[in-house]
């Protein structure tokens, strides 16, 4: 029962890509918006703003990225722990079933 609820909740991932791409998008949107906005505000050129504006934005992919895998391995460890338990139960209930033969 566990499992098939586990199972589900990993697979659930995939349908929500659509609001990550979302966010990835505001996360490179937000800091090429304030580098413009300091490029009209005091004058300077962008070009010295970009590399700032681009470490922030993969600082924010990468830190996404990883809360998300730590998600995702944490429910395939409890899958693959839970399908061992029942691995295990199965092989002792068909040994026990035949040593009764």
């Amino acid at each position: 029962m566990e499992l098939e609820k586990l199972i589900a909740q990993r697979d659930a991932y995939a349908g929500k890509m659509v609001p990550l791409m979302i966010k990835i998008a505001v996360i490179f949107l937000v800091p090429a918006i304030i580098g413009v906005a300091i490029t009209k505000i005091w004058g300077i050129n962008f070009l010295y703003l970009f590399p700032a504006a681009f470490i922030l934005s993969w600082s924010g992919v990468i830190y996404l990225y990883r809360k998300y895998a730590k998600e995702v391995r944490a429910l395939d460890a409890r899958i693959k722990e839970l399908r061992n338990q029942d691995t295990h139960q199965e092989t002792s209930e068909n040994t026990e079933g035949s040593d009764a033969n």
